[in-house]
């Protein structure tokens, strides 16, 4: 979701909100303290259902750029690093052993 829709449709129910808020103020005084709770306590989870609706876009596009870095699979890294590991102990397999002295005992 665009960054600046999000914005505009956070406002548009802030904007709401308020209009509601100067009728219920208008209409029933008595009930001015608990629409008020209600519109903070809406507009609170508006804004984090929208911080993560656009966090989720942005995460999906990073998935998508490295994917496409990628070609979808990593399998010729795989393949270098298998070889590579098989050279690796090849080599350790063909070194001498090494020399390791006696640890000295503690009485």
């Amino acid at each position: 979701m665009n960054k600046n829709l999000i914005i505009v449709l956070y406002f548009g129910l802030a904007a709401v909100a308020v209009i509601g808020l100067i009728i219920v103020t208008i209409v029933s005084p008595t009930q001015i303290d608990k629409t008020v709770g209600w519109v903070v306590q809406l507009l609170g989870l508006a804004s984090t259902a929208a911080v993560t609706i656009y966090l989720l876009g942005k995460q999906a596009n990073t998935l998508e750029e490295v994917k496409t870095q990628t070609n979808g699979n990593l399998s010729a890294l795989r393949e270098e690093n298998a070889s590579l590991r098989n050279q690796l102990l090849a080599v350790v397999a063909q070194a001498p052993p090494k020399d390791t002295p006696e640890p000295a005992k503690v009485d």
